[in-house]
């Protein structure tokens, strides 16, 4: 068998966001011209720093990196153009944007093989979102009601406690 060489994407600044390949359900690249005439697809970035115009300038990445601050304590923020991107192609005469949703990605597993992959990967556990509320007490104000959600899926669940200590439905 002869095996051609395809050129990758050209890296051409530092920290430069990789871009990849996305697929629709028949396994069909977006950038295949012959399903997507007039693709505007040249590939997703998957995941990416957030950048901001009113951030300082990182002294490590070189980019200004958007940060969610809570309570002066930042967690950078991130991207995605799986959720979020979209592209167009021609159909007959009209024009159509797909969203990138729509796709997924492949891996490659050997020579001539891979699996798909969505953005979203189910957990193999379930995790738990801690609430942390925090009250003010002082003369005026020293009435809270605290609210228990013991499960997610049923909001009928609601219960809430009084100063007293005595649970009620909600």
């Amino acid at each position: 068998t002869t095996e051609t060489f395809i050129e990758a994407q050209e890296k051409t600044g530092v920290n430069q966001q990789p871009l990849f390949d996305m697929f629709d359900q028949n396994h069909v690249s977006f950038a295949d011209t012959t399903t997507y005439p007039n693709t505007t697809f040249t590939g997703a970035k998957v995941f990416e720093f957030a950048t901001s115009d009113s951030a300082t300038t990182d002294t490590v990445l070189g980019i200004k990196v958007k940060y969610n601050t809570i309570n002066n304590v930042g967690d950078i923020v991130f991207e995605s153009d799986h959720t979020s991107g979209t592209f167009t192609y021609k159909s007959g005469t009209d024009t159509v944007t797909k969203n990138l949703a729509e796709g997924h990605l492949h891996y490659t597993t050997g020579r001539a093989t891979h699996n798909s992959r969505s953005a979203w990967i189910k957990r193999t556990a379930e995790s738990k979102q801690r609430v942390i509320r925090t009250f003010i007490v002082d003369k005026s104000e020293n009435n809270f009601i605290v609210t228990i959600l013991f499960e997610l899926s049923d909001f009928s669940k609601i219960l809430t406690t009084s100063p007293t200590g005595r649970l009620g439905g909600k």
